[in-house]
């Protein structure tokens, strides 16, 4: 869909109008936020909504809002200057959704697995699911390289 079709649907239906308005506001608002703010500060704070007055502005974290909040009454008289329907700043901390720990893990079958998923997939008929079972025990199979015989009496030899 092309921007100039976007535009027109939202020209002619009022809903969408006032809330591309709002929009755009808000985006005009979070640029001078970002402009009144360090740098490092600015990149972690996102303007919520602004409604009667009530400038609602998110921190990433709980130290990033406890530097707001002690910026909150200047920042608050250099917005006005630019937005004069501020009355208040509220500071809130934006809970960021967790990171799935599940992605960095590693998880590595026990000894001998490897052996036992092959060889139930040799009693399989021929299917997708034996071919997934043969994939994953050639996976859980140790590979030459990883395999590190020691012998008693001798250190291994290290690269140098």
């Amino acid at each position: 869909m092309s921007a100039a079709r976007i535009q027109d649907i939202l020209r002619n239906d009022a809903r969408l109008g006032r809330l591309a308005k709002q929009a755009e506001k808000l985006a005009a608002v979070e640029r001078a936020l970002r402009r009144e703010l360090p740098e490092a500060l600015g990149q972690v704070v996102s303007v919520c909504n602004l409604r009667d007055g009530h400038l609602i502005v998110a921190a990433q974290d709980g130290p990033a809002a406890a530097k707001l909040r002690q910026l909150v009454q200047t920042l608050g008289d250099r917005l006005r200057a630019q937005v004069p329907e501020i009355t208040a700043i509220h500071v809130k901390v934006q809970a960021s959704s967790p990171f799935n720990p599940l992605q960095r893990k590693h998880i590595s079958l026990g000894e001998g697995a490897g052996e036992a998923l092959l060889q139930l997939a040799s009693e399989l008929p021929a299917s997708d699911l034996k071919r997934a079972v043969q994939r994953l025990g050639r996976r859980a199979q140790p590979s030459s390289k990883d395999k590190q015989e020691t012998f008693e009496g001798v250190k291994p030899k290290r690269n140098q």
